[in-house]
């Protein structure tokens, strides 16, 4: 919450292009919906203090690694003859 503190501070302080303010702090903290219940392949955590490029990699880089596990899974349950019973 403090990162989110720091940045709505900035944006104040500055003519950045953004509805958000620090006084929407407890507005938005109030409607934060945790994302702990989720299991971990529903959300990727990313570090956006890193530059742009950086902060695609990760998503991209994360989203090639789902899409493989899941493409190897349904080639193992194809394999396994469970799509070909047909």
């Amino acid at each position: 919450m403090e990162t989110l503190k720091k940045r709505l501070s900035i944006r104040d302080a500055s003519t950045a292009i953004s509805d958000a303010r620090l006084l929407h702090f407890k507005q938005l903290c109030a409607q934060f919906e945790s994302l702990h219940d989720l299991p971990d392949e529903m959300h990727i955590r990313v570090n956006t203090d890193l530059p742009l490029e950086e902060s695609l990699r990760q998503i991209l880089a994360h989203d090639y690694a789902q899409l493989s596990h899941q493409t190897a899974a349904a080639i193992k349950h194809w394999e396994s003859g469970s799509l070909n019973e047909e």
